[in-house]
C-alpha cells in the first residue's frame, strides 16, 4: 500500500504520458457496453424463444388432427321393434357395446384465423422487444452522471494543481527571504499550509474519480483505467432540435399496430369455417348397421361447415374496445411528447444562463489574475503579507473552479438534451 501511495503523485504529474497508452473511453461506447451488460437485455432472446414456440403451436393447429377413441358400455335393455311375424324376425341387439375408432379432421378453410394469429403473436413480440429497448435507453441517463462527474473532478484537479505550482514557486522565494532574515517564518508556513490543503483537495478529487469509475464499471461490466481519456460527442454543430427519436414513440406505434392485428383476428373469427373429417374403426355391434350384431369394421367421411351467424354484437363491442384502446395509446403518446417539449424551454434557458455566467466569470477571472500577479510581486518585494496573498489566490482559485464548472455544465446540459430527445 505504501508503494501504491508513493506512486500516486507520479501518475498525476506524468498523467499525459500514461494517457497516450491508455485507450480513450467514448461516451457512446459506455452506452453500448451498459446495454449489453444489463440483465434486462437477457429478456430479448427469451421473448424470441417464447414467440417461436407460440408460432409453432399456431402452425401445429393447422395440421390434420388424429385421435384414437375407445368406448365400451353395458345397458339394461336395447331396441325392440315389437314385431311378431314369421316372415321378419326382430334383431336381438346385445346389451354390451364396444367401439374403437380413429378420427381424423383437417381444416380446409379457417377464414384467415391462422395468419391472423401469427400476425398477432409477431406484433406482441415487437411490442415486448421495444418495451425492453425503452428500459435499456434509460441507462444513457445513468451513464451521463458519473461520466461528467469524472470530467468535472479532473478539471478541479487541474485548477488546484495550477494553484499548487504557483504556491510552490512563491514558497521557495519566501523561504529564501526567511533565511535572509527579511521575512518571518510564519509567513512561509502559511503558504505551506495552503499547499497541503490543496494537495488534500486533489487527493479527495482523485478518490471521487475512482468511485465514479467504479460506478461506470458496475453499469457496463467493463474494467477501465482511471487515467483513461474521456471523450464526449462533438457539440460544435449543436442545435436545439425539436425532433424526437425516443424509443417510446416506436413503442406507441407498435402498440397501435398490435390493436390492428387484434381487429384482423376478430374479422377472421366471424368468417365461415370448412373442414373435412374421417372416422374409421370397429364396433360391436356395427354402429352403422344395427342389424349386424358382430364385431364389424366401419368408416364415415365427409365435410362440415360452421358459421356463427349471431354473436349478440360481441364482435362489434370488441371492435369498439380496440378503438378505445387505440385512443388511449394516442393520448399517452401525446402526453409523453408534450412533457418532453415542455422541457425544451427549460434546457435552453438554463443554457443561456450558463453562457451568461461563463462570460461574467471569464471577466472576473481575468481581473483576479491581474490582481493576483500584482499581489505576487508585492509578496516578493515584502510589501504584502502571505495571508493577503493567499486571500487573492483563493479568490482566483474559486473563480477558476466555478468557471470550469460552468463550462462543463453547459456541455453536460447539451448532452442531456440530446439524450432526452433520443439523439444520443
Amino acid at each position: 500500500m505504501k508503494i501504491a501511495f508513493a506512486l500516486l503523485p507520479l501518475s498525476l504529474f506524468f498523467g499525459p504520458a500514461f494517457t497516450q497508452t491508455t485507450k480513450p473511453l467514448d461516451l457512446g461506447a459506455c452506452y453500448a457496453a451498459a446495454r449489453e451488460h444489463a440483465v434486462l437485455a437477457g429478456q430479448l432472446p427469451l421473448y424470441q424463444q417464447q414467440n417461436g414456440l407460440k408460432l409453432a403451436q399456431i402452425d401445429a393447429s393447422r395440421k390434420p388432427e388424429l385421435t384414437l377413441n375407445a368406448k365400451a358400455s353395458m345397458q339394461t335393455e336395447n331396441v325392440d321393434l315389437g314385431i311378431d311375424n314369421p316372415l321378419f324376425q326382430s334383431p336381438d341387439l346385445p346389451l354390451f357395446q364396444f367401439r374403437l375408432t380413429a378420427d381424423a379432421a383437417y381444416t380446409l378453410y379457417d377464414g384467415g384465423m391462422h395468419q391472423a394469429q401469427r400476425e398477432q403473436e409477431l406484433a406482441a413480440l415487437r411490442v415486448q422487444e421495444q418495451a425492453v429497448e425503452v428500459e435499456l435507453r434509460k441507462l444513457h441517463e445513468r451513464i451521463n452522471q458519473p461520466f461528467f462527474s469524472i470530467l468535472l473532478l479532473r478539471k478541479k484537479i487541474q485548477v488546484l494543481e495550477n494553484s499548487r505550482k504557483d504556491l510552490l514557486a512563491r514558497s521557495e522565494t519566501l523561504d529564501g527571504a526567511v533565511r535572509a532574515g527579511a521575512r518571518l517564518q510564519s509567513e512561509a508556513e502559511r503558504l505551506k499550509i495552503q499547499i497541503t490543503r490543496l494537495e488534500a483537495d486533489m487527493d479527495k478529487a482523485r478518490y471521487d474519480i475512482r468511485a465514479m469509475f467504479r460506478i461506470l464499471e458496475a453499469l457496463t461490466g467493463e474494467r477501465y483505467d482511471d487515467q483513461a481519456e474521456l471523450l464526449i460527442p462533438d457539440l460544435s454543430a449543436f442545435q436545439w432540435q425539436t425532433g424526437l427519436e425516443r424509443p417510446e414513440l416506436r413503442l406507441f406505434q407498435l402498440q397501435q399496430d398490435q390493436t390492428l392485428t387484434a381487429e384482423q383476428l376478430l374479422e377472421a373469427r366471424r368468417k365461415p369455417k370448412a373442414g373435412a373429417f374421417l372416422q374409421t374403426g370397429v364396433g360391436y355391434p356395427n354402429p352403422l348397421n344395427f342389424f349386424e350384431d358382430q364385431l364389424s369394421p366401419f368408416a364415415v367421411a365427409g365435410v362440415q361447415l360452421s358459421w356463427k351467424i349471431l354473436d349478440w354484437e360481441q364482435t362489434r363491442r370488441d371492435r369498439e374496445l380496440l378503438q378505445v384502446q387505440r385512443a388511449l395509446i394516442e393520448t399517452q403518446k401525446a402526453h409523453f411528447v408534450q412533457q418532453l417539449n415542455l422541457l425544451d424551454g427549460k434546457y435552453q434557458e438554463d443554457a443561456a444562463g450558463l453562457e451568461a455566467l461563463i462570460r461574467s466569470q471569464e471577466a472576473i477571472a481575468q481581473r483576479q489574475e491581474r490582481i493576483r500577479m500584482e499581489s505576487a510581486a508585492q509578496l516578493e518585494q515584502g510589501t504584502l503579507s502571505a495571508t493577503d496573498y493567499l486571500s487573492e489566490l483563493n479568490a482566483e482559485l474559486q473563480t477558476q473552479l466555478q468557471l470550469e464548472t460552468y463550462r462543463l455544465q453547459i456541455q453536460q446540459l447539451k448532452v442531456d438534451f440530446l439524450t432526452l430527445k433520443g439523439l444520443l
